[in-house]
């Protein structure tokens, strides 16, 4: 049997083309889906890869020094610090991850021992002069410390000066010291008192008449010795009264010796007319860096 295709519906000449394009559609939607869903699998685990790969730990810096430590006042052979007043150092340190610092104040450059939140320790067999409070980076800091006549200061002292921060994990100190510049440098000096033991005058009620001379003596004298010897001298003063600021008697000043290595004397010459009676002396001695002594 025959038949014109031309002459059938239409419907029948495209039913076959529309199912195809139909499944052909599906799988093209299907593919695309599949692969941006890959695609976004493949992107998290990129990106995963990549926070993983660039995680850096930031490990703990020491403080660097900006400004070197030095003593706020000199302390030297000519000017050395009396016993029982406050020697101060001073520096100035800044912290790259914006630290807080300690200066500390050494007697040998043994390198220290920072501390997680408390003081750094000085290295094994170094004694601590000063630790400043905990300062901020960039500030200032000031250590000091009150002389004493005891050990362990001594004439002549040694320092160091480091820096250090107190972190909670791996605290640090800086691995290069201090030991200050021109004139405020390592080491300090601590001027001792002079011993004073005794003190007389040979007047007496028969000689000593106007005109004659009283002679006042001390036993005393000073064990510092570092550059020279210090030389000690003697006052003698109406009242009990002694002026440790100008070194000066508070009220009259009978007599006064020159400087001495040991047992000063000073004369006094009775003046005329003197009334017949007894005269209160009171003697005070002095080193030559105007360091009053110990008894008398």
């Amino acid at each position: 049997m025959s038949y014109n295709m031309k002459e059938l519906p239409q419907y029948i000449n495209t039913a076959g083309k529309i199912t195809v394009i139909t499944a052909l559609f599906g799988v093209v939607v299907f593919a695309v889906a599949f692969l941006l869903n890959l695609g976004a699998n493949e992107l998290q685990q990129v990106k995963a890869q990549d926070q993983a790969t660039t995680t850096v730990t930031v490990l703990n810096t020491p403080p660097v020094w900006t400004v070197d430590a030095q003593e706020l006042v000199e302390s030297s052979t000519s000017t050395p610090t009396n016993s029982g007043t406050t020697i101060t150092w001073t520096a100035r340190a800044t912290d790259s991850n914006a630290e807080s610092y300690y200066l500390i104040i050494c007697s040998a450059s043994t390198t220290p021992t920072a501390n997680a939140a408390a003081v750094p320790t000085c290295g094994a067999g170094s004694t601590r002069w000063a630790v400043s409070s905990f300062t901020a980076s960039g500030a200032t800091s000031t250590a000091a410390t009150t002389t004493t006549e005891a050990a362990p200061f001594v004439e002549q002292n040694a320092w160091v000066a480091w820096v250090c921060d107190a972190v909670a994990v791996n605290p640090r100190c800086n691995s290069t010291y201090k030991n200050g510049t021109l004139n405020r440098m390592s080491p300090f000096f601590v001027n001792h008192r002079p011993t004073f033991t005794a003190f007389s005058d040979n007047s007496n009620a028969v000689t000593s008449i106007p005109g004659t001379t009283v002679t006042f003596s001390a036993t005393a004298s000073d064990t510092d010795v570092v550059t020279v010897a210090d030389t000690v001298k003697l006052y003698v003063c109406s009242t009990a009264v002694f002026s440790t600021s100008t070194d000066s008697c508070g009220a009259t000043t009978i007599a006064s010796s020159t400087f001495a290595a040991s047992n000063p004397t000073a004369n006094y010459s009775i003046t005329i007319p003197t009334p017949d009676q007894n005269y209160a002396a009171f003697g005070y001695l002095i080193d030559i860096h105007g360091h009053e002594a110990s008894g008398g």
